[in-house]
């Protein structure tokens, strides 16, 4: 890991304290200037444990629904107490054990308000927004605000929600491609994309989370919470 991310990580993860965060015990600084950080043990990735369901038996909708009130939990108290935004949510950033679920790798987390630009984050770009994964692929430095900057956050939960639901079916970039530079298109793929069966409030979390813009998408994550509730 790079010293600055580094550096980053361990301020964040040494001033939080929620169940949803992975906890850092402390360091241990070795020769050649090498860092070892001792962090929680936790399970493996979500990314890890999902490869090992066949699709017909992946995981329940009640127990995703749980995963993601998680973390929701974990994200709304970095936002809302320590004024952070992760950057990075993707399915190797969040941990899994007996369905108890940690959020981790704080390498690119940015403080709210922070300026900081399209190709700055850690984030992979499939869990862009269509707005800024515009700016990503036009190569357009943008600066984001205080909405943007948190939906990084929520609309990765929401693309991920939608992607366990259509069974681990991983959304890729030049999928999303077509629809990103026009709402109506972007936000009927979005409705198509979701299976049949998925329950209502299921789909009002992915609709509202994976809108086109901060404007239309659904900005709390206390809204989220209580549907999936």
């Amino acid at each position: 890991m790079h010293m600055k991310s580094l550096d980053r990580e361990v301020n964040t993860l040494l001033d939080c304290d929620h169940p949803n965060v992975i906890k850092i015990y402390g360091i241990i600084q070795r020769e050649a200037g090498v860092i070892d950080v001792l962090l929680e043990s936790w399970g493996e990735s979500l990314k890890a444990y999902l490869k090992r369901f066949p699709r017909k038996i992946y995981p329940k909708t009640i127990t995703i629904r749980s995963w993601f009130y998680q973390i929701l939990s974990g994200l709304d108290y970095l936002h809302h107490c320590k004024q952070l935004v992760h950057c990075d949510i993707h399915p190797g950033n969040v941990l899994i054990w007996k369905d108890v679920i940690k959020v981790c790798d704080f390498g690119s987390i940015k403080k709210i308000g922070e300026r900081h630009g399209t190709q700055s984050h850690g984030i992979s770009p499939m869990y862009f927004p269509p707005t800024v994964l515009r700016h990503y692929l036009e190569k357009e430095i943008k600066q984001y605000d205080y909405q943007v900057s948190l939906r990084l956050d929520t609309f990765a939960v929401g693309k991920l929600l939608l992607e366990l639901m259509r069974g681990g079916k991983i959304i890729e970039i030049e999928e999303m491609r077509p629809y990103i530079y026009d709402k109506n298109k972007w936000d009927a793929a979005v409705k198509v994309s979701i299976p049949e069966g998925t329950p209502f409030e299921i789909k009002q979390v992915i609709i509202g989370l994976m809108g086109f813009t901060t404007k239309d998408s659904m900005c709390t994550i206390e809204d989220v919470q209580i549907l999936l509730k």
